[in-house]
């Protein structure tokens, strides 16, 4: 996927450029936020700005950082946020300038500080992991939830992580639930497999297989692997749902396809109490899943 794409993608969701693994949950967190270049579209811009604005982004779609950077550097001096965080993006990557961490901080927190939520996330990530500024989780965690406040949903899925391991803020299970709930109800399929975890262990929750299974689900027909993993382990031993065989190995095998090779334990032990045309009946069923999009799965 090109940068180019990955920001027009990152409008319908943001593109991580890393594995989330939930069961047990890990210190992976969402990064640099690719929808910072995307922040004009909840505002509406008028006169010269957003003609400027727009030629910047008609150059950068098209490729041509340098023009991108020319039109947004007088906007950042002048104080508009969305050229800030823009323009720290492209600092932070190197595009049409020289890669800078340092510069991209120090824009990224001049928009966060006039509010811009994607300027906040992108900000509170550089605190997490000391790039361009000092390593500060405390600050991080503030960012994040000055973000996530506002509904961005990476902020709420990192702030539930902070949470989760106590960094910057005191451990809270309880905390971590309510962020990641929030993130999983906008459609976050990492978030989904958390809350789907927690249930399961009955970690910050009463514990409930059925809660369990419908957020592994959710998370599973968004191409989550992991979770298809953990839907194929419920579905072989009948936990909040009825036992099947068929069905385990069907979520094993897609969740193998889609790159979580942990589920080829579970295959093999599902495939022990299978016969061949069982198991060629679940692979029939699993393709035909994943070609409808998870539409026609069970």
């Amino acid at each position: 996927m090109s940068i180019v794409q990955a920001w027009i993608f990152s409008i319908a969701g943001i593109v991580s450029t890393k594995p989330t693994v939930l069961k047990p949950m890990g210190k992976m967190k969402y990064i640099a936020s690719a929808a910072a270049l995307f922040a004009f579209v909840s505002v509406t811009w008028v006169g010269a700005f957003a003609q400027d604005f727009d030629r910047g982004m008609r150059a950068a779609e098209s490729g041509d950082f340098t023009t991108a950077v020319q039109e947004w550097r007088p906007l950042a001096v002048q104080g508009h946020a969305s050229a800030q965080s823009s323009l720290g993006y492209m600092y932070e990557f190197g595009l049409g300038v020289l890669q800078s961490d340092v510069e991209a901080a120090d824009l990224y927190r001049r928009a966060a500080d006039q509010g811009l939520a994607d300027a906040q996330f992108n900000l509170a990530v550089m605190l997490d992991q000391g790039r361009g500024v000092r390593l500060d989780d405390a600050a991080a965690a503030k960012w994040y939830r000055l973000a996530a406040e506002q509904g961005h949903v990476s902020a709420q899925y990192n702030l539930g992580l902070m949470y989760k391991w106590a960094e910057g803020v005191e451990k809270s299970d309880a905390e971590t639930f309510e962020w990641h709930r929030q993130a999983a109800l906008q459609g976050h399929a990492a978030a989904q497999a958390s809350l789907g975890a927690m249930y399961d262990s009955g970690r910050g929750v009463v514990q409930d297989y059925l809660e369990a299974l419908a957020w592994y689900r959710l998370a599973a027909e968004r191409g989550h692997s992991s979770s298809q993993s953990y839907l194929g382990d419920m579905y072989a031993v009948g936990l909040g749902v009825t036992q099947s065989n068929t069905l385990a190995y069907m979520w094993y095998f897609i969740s193998i396809a889609n790159g979580a090779p942990e589920a080829s334990g579970g295959r093999d032990r599902i495939s022990d109490r299978m016969t061949p045309d069982e198991i060629s009946t679940a692979q029939s069923m699993a393709r035909k899943c994943v070609e409808t999009g998870y539409e026609t799965c069970e």
